[in-house]
């Protein structure tokens, strides 16, 4: 796994590196980046016997497939230096980069694991992140292009697009967390670091689509909110899984 691990990373900062220098051969360079990519999470699976979306390892391993397949089939990158693209790539690194502080190994299987609430809360979320990143790198674009501009209202647009999909995804997976806990404990929810990490990031995801105003500086703080979301949900669930 560890060979596995040091090899996915290596491969996508080799095509962090060839999308910022425009090179043609990218999409090859990708798609082998998403073989030993995947590779890696079916090993998880058959050596644990879950989905991987128990632990951080085995989350971000999986966001980062997610955020390959969806740069692969991604086209309207624009023609400048950086691209959307390299952004997306760079936080793919940045996702993976952080594995380096956890255990690498995949979380050991427990008798709730095919429980199907459980696993659709832990999956929506991972979900979830991969599409509020890939919508940062969109909104980080459009800081560049200038909102004014063609391409910059383009790739604002579609960051808000990806933004609003996510917090869809985000908000299944906590209606299915409710009745995980209800099931499971008599109640629709209990407070803990879990619910105080899910309140910052619907605190946050409001935050992004309710700051009042259509001028200029709201349209820049928009832009700006949406830009640092992905690292916001990624810090707060980096954070939980290395504690």
């Amino acid at each position: 796994m560890e060979r596995l691990y040091i090899a996915t990373l290596l491969l996508y900062i080799l095509v962090l590196v060839l999308s910022s220098c425009r090179v043609r051969v990218l999409p090859f360079l990708i798609v082998t980046a998403m073989i030993v990519n995947g590779w890696a999470l079916a090993l998880i699976i058959i050596r644990s016997g879950h989905l991987p979306v128990f632990s951080v390892f085995e989350s971000f391993f999986l966001v980062s497939f997610i955020l390959g397949f969806m740069g692969l089939i991604a086209r309207d990158w624009g023609k400048g230096k950086p691209t959307a693209g390299t952004w997306l790539w760079l936080e793919t690194v940045i996702l993976l980069g952080l594995l380096w502080f956890v255990p690498r190994t995949p979380a050991i299987n427990r008798y709730d694991y095919d429980y199907s609430w459980i696993v659709l809360f832990h999956g929506m979320r991972d979900v979830s992140l991969a599409l509020v990143l890939f919508s940062s790198a969109h909104f980080i674009q459009s800081r560049l292009e200038g909102a004014k501009s063609v391409l910059g209202a383009g790739h604002f647009y579609r960051g808000r697009n990806y933004l609003l999909s996510g917090v869809i995804f985000f908000l299944i997976s906590e209606f299915a967390g409710i009745i995980w806990c209800l099931n499971g404990w008599g109640d629709v929810w209990r407070w803990s670091t879990s619910f105080f990490q899910s309140t910052l990031i619907v605190l946050y995801f409001m935050l992004a689509f309710h700051v009042p105003g259509w001028n200029r500086h709201t349209d820049n703080a928009k832009s700006l909110i949406g830009s640092m979301s992905g690292f916001f949900m990624l810090i707060l669930m980096a954070v939980r899984g290395l504690a």
